[in-house]
């Protein structure tokens, strides 16, 4: 996948390494996040019959937790759910503005979460859990995954094909994975050229008899891969060729103060919402290994 603007103003947050929120969510989190600090919400303007009034009121307390039951996840599936129920498309862009929380009978932080990600997706996925999006014309657009409208726009905004991979293999809880020679191909060079000739500055290790170097590279410049590796590590050989790679793929939640605190409640909560569906962190190496 290609860099997707909507999804930059996440680099502190990845969804997926361990030190800091990674990638896809890396950059879906801090503006999922932003709206908890100033949501102001809008009157509803109906245009059916319909009232989820009598539907359950949809709420978490305190959703700055770091663990979510599997009731409050289901409770996030049902929020995802009457969400994508109201979706509609306009000039190619998803939006909410049509309905507010109030309407929908959800609680206000949590309606905010998901219709700022829905406000800043640059592509709208094709197709949502269990519903057709209503488009302006009047139109539908038949649904044919099971990642629910959230993990729709993450994998649509994912810009290349090894991003949209390794999302994928998360939500849907595939763990371990192995890089493809293919996608190996790129991400050596790319390290190559990065490290240069100072990857003896990195850590010496003895594998398997022979001397390695190993390095951390970021790929968060790298448009192709920034979604999908944050900051990795990468292995040399004694000529500087890159040989071996080892990442680790999640929607992380640390300790408070480490990141912001909007940061922090967009991680924890898209992250129980991908566990909702099934997501599960993994590892992605390739080659030399310890």
């Amino acid at each position: 996948m290609k860099r997707i603007d909507f999804l930059k103003p996440y680099k502190g947050m990845n969804f997926k390494s361990k030190t800091r929120v990674t990638k896809p969510l890396a950059k879906i989190i801090s503006l999922v996040c932003i709206v908890i600090l100033s949501a102001v919400f809008q009157g509803c303007e109906k245009e059916d019959d319909f009232s989820y009034e009598n539907n359950q009121y949809l709420e978490i307390q305190n959703i700055n937790k770091k663990t979510y039951s599997q009731e409050e996840k289901d409770i996030l599936l049902k929020v995802e759910q009457r969400i994508s129920e109201n979706i509609k498309i306009e000039n190619g862009k998803m939006t909410l503005s049509h309905t507010c929380a109030e309407e929908l009978n959800i609680e206000p932080s949590l309606f905010e979460i998901f219709n700022f990600v829905i406000l800043n997706s640059n592509i709208a996925p094709k197709y949502t859990l269990n519903h057709m999006i209503r488009l302006k014309s009047g139109g539908i657009e038949e649904e044919n995954t099971d990642r629910g409208i959230i993990g729709d726009i993450i994998y649509e905004n994912c810009g290349s094909e090894i991003e949209q991979e390794c999302f994928d293999n998360y939500w849907s809880g595939g763990g371990y994975m192995e890089l493809s020679e293919n996608a190996w191909s790129g991400v050596s060079s790319y390290s190559e050229s990065i490290v240069g000739s100072g990857f003896q500055d990195g850590e010496q290790v003895i594998i398997s008899g022979s001397i390695y170097y190993k390095n951390s590279v970021s790929f968060y410049d790298n448009p192709e891969y920034d979604c999908a590796f944050g900051t990795a590590t990468v292995y040399f050989d004694i000529h500087g060729n890159a040989v071996g790679f080892s990442d680790y793929y999640d929607f992380n939640s640390l300790p408070w103060g480490e990141r912001s605190i909007v940061a922090e409640i967009g991680t924890r909560t898209i992250g129980a919402l991908g566990e909702a569906h099934g997501a599960m962190d993994y590892s992605i190496e390739y080659g030399i290994q310890e």
